[in-house]
């Protein structure tokens, strides 16, 4: 039988893959949105201000487009920390079904599988709270955050939990499509 901690570490994997995943999808999207609409809010603004603002205030009202572009640059990661709460929230309610089938899930799982997960995980050094903690909200924008800037590692991490994932037990792939 899998020990208390072999589960947790396991499950741990799982619950982070899938919300740090959900996570990188929302916030590459939120970013190139973002990005897009600062770009456009500045281009279109600079024009504007260059062909409607009276002489000797066009530089006044492309102060005010450079601004109105950073406000909305601070308004995204505003959005994005609301993000991360909600996936945290999301988290604690996954948790939460998971306690309730703990037995269930936990009798379907082998050593060698939560040792194949462990040890993907243990193979790669990312300075940052290892895979198989349990996740705080700053852990999961860490991760989040070390997927968009270094994607490279971490994508080929995440490539081959999937491929772990695909050996994952019935009930857990029960419980994840709930």
């Amino acid at each position: 039988m899998v020990t208390d901690e072999k589960f947790e570490k396991t499950i741990n994997i799982i619950l982070n893959m899938v919300i740090v995943g959900t996570g990188i999808t929302m916030a590459a999207f939120s970013k190139s949105f973002s990005s897009l609409a600062g770009t456009f809010t500045k281009e279109m603004g600079e024009a504007m201000a260059e062909v409607s603002a009276p002489k000797g205030k066009k530089a006044a009202a492309k102060a005010e487009v450079k601004k109105a572009s950073k406000e909305m640059q601070r308004q995204t990661l505003v959005e994005m920390e609301k993000m991360t709460k909600v996936l945290l929230r999301k988290l604690q309610e996954v948790r939460s079904k998971l306690e309730a089938q703990k037995e269930q899930i936990k009798n379907a799982f082998t050593d060698e599988f939560c040792d194949e997960g462990i040890k993907i995980i243990d193979q790669y050094k990312f300075k940052l709270s290892k895979f198989y903690e349990r996740f705080s909200e700053k852990d999961i924008s860490e991760y989040i955050i070390l997927a968009l800037k270094n994607g490279q590692p971490f994508s080929k991490m995440m490539e081959e939990l999937s491929v772990w994932m695909d050996k994952a037990p019935a009930p857990l792939t029960k419980l994840a499509k709930t």
